[in-house]
């Protein structure tokens, strides 16, 4: 569905103002999801929350509007770009936030990275030559 939707809007975006390619899905996300669960009480939102919120919603519409600009350009290329999003985002958790990654992830992200995949773990003979951070809380259960 979703990939489904992101081919719609690429092609869509080439025929249309980017202003109706955006407005559509949030909308209607606002029609049936947000109004209904203010009016019946369901959506509690923290003051603290709130300007998360706001930058994620923000974060989003810019994000989407960046792949609708690009899909006018090329659609071909800029799917491409947007299947990358798993591993920029992986990489970025594991930068800012400090997250681990497992041994999968870990080996996902280096060979996107790298020109040459098949070297990725070129320079590791054994599993004492990776480091693996854990976090303050140990790995006991929260």
């Amino acid at each position: 569905l979703f990939g489904s939707s992101l081919y719609a809007t690429g092609r869509l975006s080439g025929v249309l103002p980017m202003a109706w390619v955006l407005l559509p899905p949030r909308l209607l996300g606002v029609l049936f999801l947000a109004l209904p669960l203010g009016l019946t009480g369901h959506l509690s939102l923290s003051r603290r929350a709130l300007p998360l919120v706001v930058v994620a919603g923000v974060c989003e519409v810019v994000g989407f509007a960046s792949y609708t600009w690009g899909a006018r350009q090329g659609i071909a290329v800029t799917a491409v770009l947007v299947s990358q999003v798993g591993a920029i985002s992986g990489l970025a958790a594991y930068v800012l936030f400090h997250e681990r990654l497992t041994r999968l992830q870990a080996n996902l992200l280096l060979r996107i990275l790298q020109e040459q995949p098949h070297l990725a773990f070129q320079h590791i003979e054994s599993i004492g030559d990776i480091r693996v951070k854990v976090p303050r809380h140990g790995l006991r259960r929260r």
